[in-house]
């Protein structure tokens, strides 16, 4: 019995364990062709930022590919609102979001779904530099 018991604790914890928590998006949700999701807030002349959660099959998990979904998700949104203002933004790359940004991911062991919730704050710079 106790070895059933350890068993059960031992496999909820590894599915817990793989579980991302869904990102808090403030204000409203846009949700791309691909099911990711991004939000903006604090939408000011001179920055954004930007709330996204990409989702990604993985048969082997590979947290680089699903940072760099991310933060191609977190580049085009902050890309798209810089130019509703005639202005444009500098893309950052993953490694830039994970130092000074916000990236948080899981798998799903059953479905092989990568989950990766990330957030970042774009500075808004002047027409003259192209994306």
């Amino acid at each position: 019995m106790n070895k059933a018991l350890l068993s059960l604790v031992l496999v909820v914890s590894l599915a817990l364990s793989a579980c991302s928590t869904k990102p808090s998006h403030i204000g409203t949700v846009v949700v791309t062709n691909s099911g990711d999701e991004y939000s903006l807030s604090e939408k000011t002349t001179e920055s954004v930022h930007v709330v996204g959660a990409y989702y990604e099959y993985q048969f082997v998990r590979n947290s680089e590919s699903g940072f760099k979904g991310c933060t191609k998700l977190m580049n085009n949104a902050a890309k798209t609102y810089a130019k509703g203002l005639a202005k444009s933004v500098t893309p950052i790359t993953w490694q830039t979001m994970q130092a000074d940004g916000y990236i948080d991911h899981g798998r799903d062991l059953i479905t092989a779904i990568m989950y990766v919730n990330c957030q970042y704050t774009f500075t808004i710079i002047s027409t003259d530099y192209k994306y």
